[in-house]
Order: C-alpha cells, then sequence, then structure tokens
C-alpha cells in the first residue's frame, strides 16, 4: 500500500502545524478537564467536611441532638426542599439513625466501613451509591459518653458530573473547530512564508541559462536572502564553469582546425602523380606529425574536460617517484637528442612519494617537452634539468624542470598556466608549429588536484624553471641525498 505523502512544502508545513496542533489541543484538553475534575472535588469535599464540622459541633452538648433544618446549607429553603440531593445525619453508637435533615431513607443509606469505624476526632470522605446514584460524604467521628457517634454530611455528584459532562460536549464540539482554524492559519502562512521562494524559483525559470543572470536578494536578511545570495553564488560559480567550457570549445576548435588543414594539404599533394619518393617521405613524415599533434591535443583536452567535472582527478597513494622520473626522461631521450639538448636528472635513487604516478608523469613529460623545445633556441650548449627534493620539514615535495632558453616573457609569466596561452616568440615545434598551450595548464590542474600549487619563473642568466609544489605526508623512506645522474 502506498503511503500518504502530501506534495509541496506548503501542504506538508500546514499539514504539520495541524497534526502539532490537534495533538496540543487534546493533551490541553485532557489536562484541563483533569485539573478541573480535581478542583469541584476538592471544593466538594471542603464543603462537606465544613459542614459535618458544623454538625459534630451540635454533638458537642449534653442534651439529645437534634440536627436543625439551617444546617442544610446556610438556612436556605430551597436547599432544604432538595431533599435526595443534600443531606446531614448523625448516627448514635448503635447504628440508628437518630435525627436526619434531608436524607434519603435510612434503609438507602449504607456507610462504609472505613466511616464505621472511624476513632474518636477521626474524619473520612468517601463515595457512596444510594438509589444507583453516587454521593460524596464527609464523615466525623464525635466521642460522647455513651460511646463515638458519627455526624455524616453529603451531597448527590449528579451535578458535578453533568458539569463534567458538558465541558466534555463544548470541548469535543470545538477541538476540530480549533484545529480547522489553526489549518487555514497555518496554509495562508505558509503561503506567505513561500512566496518568495515561489517568486525566486519563476525567476530561476526565466533565465536564459546564460550564466549571467542572479536571483533578486529580497532586502530582509532573514534565510531567504540568503538562499537567494548563495544561489547567485553558486549561478556565478556554474556561469564561470560554462564560460570556461565555451572558451575551450572555441580554442580546441581553432586549435584543431590549423593541423587538420595541414593533415589534408599534406595528403592531398602526396596524393598527386609525379611526386617523387623523397617529396612523398616528407608528407607522410609532416602527416605523422600532425596526427601526433591532434592526439596529445585530444589527450590534453578530454584531461581538462575531466578536471572540470566532479570526479576525483588523480587517486594519491605510496609511489616509487624515482621510479617515475627516469621513466620521464628515458621517454624524453629521444626528442632532446634530436634537438640537441641533454638532459639530466637530480633525484634520491629510492625516493618515494605519496602522489598518482600516471598523473605525475604526464605533467612532467609536458615540462620536460616544453623544456626541451625552449632549452634548443638557447645559447650556448642547451640543457634540461629534472629535480625532486623534500623540503627541510619533510612535509613538501617540489619537482621541478629548468632549462637553459631565453626564458619567459615577463608579461606572459602570471598567465603561463591559462589554457591556450602561448608565449609569443614562440615555442615552436619541430616543423614550426606551435603548441596549442595545454601543456602548462595540465601540469596546474595535475598539481592542484594533488593539493599543491605549479610555479613558472626565469632564472636570470640560465634560463626558465616550472616546478610542481605538492604537499606530502612525512615520506616512508628518503634513503639518499640528491645525486646527480645524466643521461
Amino acid at each position: 500500500m502506498k503511503r500518504f505523502y502530501p506534495r509541496g512544502v506548503r501542504a506538508r508545513l500546514c499539514l504539520a502545524f495541524t497534526l502539532t496542533a490537534a495533538v496540543v489541543a487534546i493533551g490541553g484538553s485532557l489536562l484541563f478537564v483533569h485539573v478541573v475534575r480535581i478542583g469541584i472535588a476538592n471544593n466538594l469535599d471542603n464543603n462537606l467536611e465544613a459542614r459535618a464540622q458544623t454538625i459534630a459541633g451540635v454533638l458537642d452538648g449534653t442534651a439529645a441532638p437534634r440536627l436543625p433544618d439551617p444546617l442544610l446549607d446556610a438556612g436556605t429553603r430551597a436547599v432544604a426542599q432538595a431533599t435526595t440531593e443534600t443531606f446531614a445525619i448523625v448516627r448514635r453508637p448503635d447504628g440508628v439513625i437518630l435525627t436526619a435533615s434531608g436524607a434519603p431513607p435510612p434503609q438507602h443509606l449504607v456507610l462504609p466501613e472505613q466511616i464505621l469505624q472511624l476513632p474518636d476526632g477521626g474524619l473520612a470522605r468517601t463515595t457512596v451509591s444510594v438509589d444507583n446514584q453516587p454521593y460524596r460524604v464527609a464523615a466525623l467521628a464525635v466521642k460522647r459518653s455513651d460511646g463515638v457517634w458519627l455526624a455524616v454530611a453529603g451531597t448527590s455528584r449528579r451535578a458535578n458530573d453533568e458539569a463534567l459532562q458538558d465541558l466534555n460536549r463544548a470541548l469535543f464540539v470545538a477541538l476540530p473547530v480549533l484545529v480547522l482554524l489553526v489549518a487555514a492559519g497555518a496554509w495562508v502562512l505558509a503561503g506567505a512564508a513561500l512566496r518568495p521562494v515561489e517568486r525566486m524559483r519563476r525567476d530561476a525559470a526565466a533565465h536564459g541559462g546564460t550564466g549571467g543572470e542572479r536571483l533578486a536578494v529580497p532586502p530582509t536578511g532573514d534565510e531567504l536572502a540568503r538562499l537567494a545570495v548563495t544561489l547567485n553564488e553558486l549561478l556565478g560559480r556554474l556561469g564561470a564553469s560554462l564560460a570556461r567550457q565555451q572558451d575551450l570549445v572555441a580554442d580546441a576548435g581553432h586549435e584543431l582546425r590549423t593541423p587538420l588543414a595541414v593533415l589534408r594539404t599534406e595528403l592531398e599533394l602526396a596524393s598527386r602523380p609525379g611526386r617523387s619518393q623523397e617529396e612523398l617521405a616528407e608528407a607522410v613524415e609532416h602527416a605523422a606529425h600532425e596526427v601526433n599533434r591532434l592526439s596529445q591535443l585530444a589527450e590534453d583536452l578530454l584531461f581538462l574536460a575531466r578536471a572540470d567535472g566532479t570526479g576525483p582527478l588523480v587517486r594519491p597513494q605510496p609511489t616509487d617517484l624515482a621510479g617515475v622520473l627516469h621513466a620521464a626522461i628515458r621517454s624524453a631521450r629521444a626528442h632532446a637528442d634530436l634537438a640537441g639538448v641533454t638532459l639530466s636528472v637530480d633525484v634520491a635513487p629510492e625516493l618515494t612519494a605519496v602522489l598518482d604516478a600516471s598523473a605525475v608523469r604526464r605533467a612532467v613529460d609536458n615540462l620536460l617537452a616544453n623544456a626541451v623545445e625552449f632549452a634548443a633556441g638557447g645559447p650556448g650548449h642547451p640543457q634540461v634539468r629534472l629535480s625532486a627534493e623534500y623540503g627541510n620539514d619533510l612535509h613538501t615535495l617540489t619537482i621541478a624542470v629548468q632549462d637553459t632558453g631565453p626564458g619567459f616573457p615577463t608579461d606572459f609569466l602570471p598567465h603561463a598556466f591559462d589554457r591556450f596561452r602561448r608565449a609569443d616568440p614562440a615555442r615552436t615545434h619541430h616543423y614550426g608549429q606551435r603548441g596549442a598551450g595545454l601543456g602548462l595548464a595540465v601540469v596546474r590542474e595535475i598539481a592542484e588536484a594533488h593539493g599543491g600549487r605549479a610555479q613558472a619563473s626565469n632564472i636570470p642568466g640560465s634560463g626558465a624553471c616550472v616546478c610542481m609544489v605538492i604537499p606530502q605526508p612525512i615520506p616512508a623512506r628518503l634513503i639518499a641525498p640528491p645525486v646527480g645522474v645524466h643521461m
């Protein structure tokens, strides 16, 4: 069976308020009736006790006791006539009713043992049944020379019970009305409270999704105003993310056009008749280079797209960092030899770190490729140095790549890690085609995914340096200080 659940915050709030009001009203009514019942009973017992004391005063004399009519209830004739509602009696020690006023017939009045066994001066209050009607009585024992006499005052509980029944009927009628009024009030108040939320919903639904829209912030300074501010901040982040994606798509399309056009041109030229074998080989070589460039561009774009997503970009774990860096050097060696650049690596032979080995390898490969291209255009014998070391507190790992090239243009350094940003005395590829400007952006994303940062700087008189600074727990082992290894 499907459980009923009201739809809409307004309906749920109204239902919650109504149920709460119903519970409170029922509990309050039960408590009120209980307090009224106790108050009526105590008042009745106090009155009966006072009347029994009055009757006991008559028994203190030496003459034969006589219960005068005025003792019924302040001498009122109307009460004296109500013989079945209120009574007062005197009972002798032998059980004979000596005198009575307004009492039921003696054979109809049976006093319980707790009254008959009262000691001198004892007082008892209880309920007895007379002709199937409940009577409340108060009895006081008075000792005389011939034994213990009883002064008894009683009254019917019918009037009190009827008053309580009337009260119960009134509450039974009033409670549903009260709950309905609370429900109506809750519905109106919930609607008024949620009206700004509905207005924000309509405004959000009317926005075109361009990322520049903002919701109106109420001037109240309350929770709804803070909600609007938070939503505007979220819209700002979404707008910035949308702008980055749009820029990425536009820049990627622009970058893809050039290698695709070159590749198409080379293939068209290769397909023309009369081309020599050397020309065909050169065309194939150029086409292969453009394919490699497209492949690298596609991989960088996919990586950056994952970086803009919500899933984890890296999964750090204990890694043989020295092995990762040496593998990167071996991979870059062919490119470096072709460009006439000497590679060196300074890293402890058994250096370990907590990081994502594949992501760090990707970043180092990008840094080495850029450094080799940059160093090849520098003065003297070009060199590229890869190093990795811990800081003095062993909580910071720095992986750096230095080259002996001309360095970065000064105005380019603040934007070195932006996507599709390139220094304009361009670092060029072997065939004269500039890079897409994604290599350093990938390095920054990898460093930040590890909780660190990427830095680029010029070394006066000796080229440029790009490094990743990655925070670390205390490493499990750090076998030896850095030593130079040349390849």
